[in-house]
């Protein structure tokens, strides 16, 4: 999202879910966003902490590892240098580097150049979960049961009610996109206020109350308005 993506895939391949052990084999994660070009892959892929990015840290990427022995990341982007599309892929292995610091490994990164137009996109694909392991695991290496089959369509809906309510991001689990009508019960109320502002003009106000499937004891409201062509929400 930070990528300005529209569409955000999530693929799990699972296992056995009787099997507690482990319940799944590998998570991978898909977006439409800008993508990375090569030629900015070591700053803002390779480098921990960086400040490259705007809107965030650049940490997310190697907490992956938590989750997993194995990651994979292929992505398409424009590298405004060469004017051209760039795929790149790269692998890491955390038995490669063992005890070695991260910032001190050397990767190896398969690139190309395209000269025709690519869609540029991420993806992220993490495999040999530590939760798969026979031997005592600390907490932070635990798939959590968001994760699961029957709770992770859920989980993500309640992490992003706005984008999926508005449609303004789409979440594909497992080739299903996933829809506001899937969680929400009945049809909403409907609630019209006149509020006069302090010129003395009148404005309608709607108030739209939706009861939904949810395991927050919570509500939450969304404000939404256009502030000469800026837009401002709030919840």
């Amino acid at each position: 999202m930070q990528a300005e993506s529209k569409n955000i895939e999530i693929n799990i391949e699972y296992g056995n879910e009787a099997n507690i052990k482990s319940p799944i084999k590998s998570i991978e994660i898909k977006d439409d966003g800008n993508g990375v070009p090569f030629n900015e892959f070591d700053n803002r892929i390779l480098e921990i902490g960086t400040t490259v990015k705007v809107r965030g840290q650049g940490i997310g990427r190697f907490s992956a590892l938590q989750i997993g022995e194995l990651m994979h990341i292929e992505t398409v982007g424009f590298d405004n240098v060469k004017k051209q599309f760039s795929k790149t892929k790269f692998s890491i292995d955390t038995l490669d580097f063992n005890d070695a610091q991260l910032e001190e490994t050397e990767f190896k990164v398969d690139y190309k150049y395209f000269t025709e137009k690519r869609k540029p996109y991420y993806k992220v694909m993490i495999e040999q979960l530590h939760h798969n392991k026979q031997e005592k695991l600390a907490k932070r290496n635990k798939i959590h049961e968001n994760f699961l089959q029957k709770n992770i369509n859920q989980a993500i809906f309640e992490h992003y009610p706005f984008e999926i309510f508005h449609n303004s991001v789409k979440f594909i689990v497992n080739g299903e996109t996933l829809k506001r009508e899937h969680f929400v019960i009945d049809k909403p109320s409907k609630k019209l206020i006149e509020y006069t502002d302090k010129k003395g003009k009148t404005h309608n106000l709607n108030f739209y109350f939706y009861n939904i499937n949810s395991s927050l004891n919570k509500v939450k409201v969304f404000f939404q308005t256009d502030n000469a062509g800026l837009k401002s929400v709030a919840h």
